[in-house]
């Protein structure tokens, strides 16, 4: 059903967006997710770069502790608890993305804009809160899969092809490695399957480093033992790693490596193809194309923003349902 646009609404605030420093509250000492963010930034998960030069850091206690963040310039809030912030009044959902994600709805000046980084509407493979939403005028929501070719099957289906692709590959002496896109989240989720399955599991430096801080946590992560050098030509088991240093020394080293992308990018044919991978498997911690759509219902926003990924497919289909529709760039935009 098409929603009709409001002919009596008058923008309220502006925000600007860069890849640096995020997006920012045009009047406000508000910034999101922004490495180079100054004044009060908010970080909505442990994925994104801790803001190097802000003031004050809002967070969740647990992206807290995964992120390494501490000192008087930390402002730490539970989920559904809301509090002020000079005048604007701030209040952390849950993302659903990884431990401790989040969302964060603002009110100001009679509007409420829902900024929401990285969303997750299905479980996870890390015990997660479950994915909030509030109503909301205004969402800015993040897209890394805003195309219909992301349609993710359900998460224990891909969880049992991918232990039917580790199990048959030591059966015939080879050692899966498993690619992955980020060290946080899914990688301790995968290690503590494989503890349960007695399957020895090893795993680059900053998947055991997250490890660490997840246990910290009081989270299942299984036992991952950091691959090196030394040890790759003994090893025995699976292997976890990182698609940015596919390339290194260590994994040249292990013996019969049979590589396996498991992320949300293996829905696109092109990306496993570049890859050259000998299989792959549709995992992620972020939600597919359906998801987005679906969270985009639940906020019942007037007005979306799409941070940058691959929202062009998605910002067509929510302007086919009588949104008005926004993709960011580095400009100055108007928000109602």
């Amino acid at each position: 059903m098409r929603r009709k646009k409001s002919k009596t609404s008058r923008p309220a605030f502006r925000v600007t967006f860069s890849p640096r420093s995020g997006v920012h509250l045009e009047g406000t000492i508000l910034w999101m997710d922004g490495f180079s963010a100054q004044g009060m930034a908010f970080l909505s998960h442990a994925h994104s770069r801790v803001p190097s030069q802000a003031s004050q850091i809002v967070t969740t206690k647990q992206t807290a502790v995964l992120a390494g963040l501490t000192g008087p310039g930390l402002l730490v809030s539970p989920f559904d608890r809301p509090f002020s912030v000079g005048k604007l009044d701030l209040e952390l959902l849950s993302s659903g993305h990884i431990p401790g994600a989040a969302s964060l709805l603002v009110r100001w000046g009679g509007t409420e804009l829902l900024y929401a980084g990285s969303v997750n509407t299905e479980p996870g493979l890390m015990p997660t809160e479950p994915c909030q939403t509030r109503r909301a005028e205004a969402l800015i929501l993040g897209c890394r899969y805003g195309h219909p070719r992301f349609a993710f099957p359900r998460p224990e289906q891909a969880i049992d092809r991918l232990m039917s692709i580790v199990k048959s590959q030591l059966l015939q002496g080879r050692t899966p490695v498993l690619l992955l896109n980020e060290p946080l989240g899914k990688a301790q989720g995968l290690a503590a399957l494989f503890h349960q399955e007695n399957i020895e599991t090893w795993a680059h430096r900053k998947i055991c480093d997250g490890a660490a801080r997840l246990r910290d946590l009081g989270l299942p992560v299984g036992h991952p033992r950091r691959l090196t050098n030394q040890k790759a030509q003994d090893i025995q088991g699976v292997v976890l790693w990182l698609v940015a240093s596919r390339d290194a020394r260590t994994l040249k080293q292990v013996p019969k490596a049979m590589f396996v992308l498991v992320s949300g990018l293996a829905a696109d044919p092109t990306v496993i193809a570049q890859m050259g991978v000998a299989d792959s498997v549709v995992l992620s911690d972020h939600a597919d194309f359906a998801g987005l759509v679906s969270y985009v219902e639940r906020v019942r926003a007037r007005h979306v923003f799409l941070l940058p990924g691959k929202p062009h497919p998605l910002a067509a289909t929510l302007r086919k349902q009588g949104l008005r529709v926004t993709i960011l760039h580095p400009t100055q935009l108007a928000l109602f």
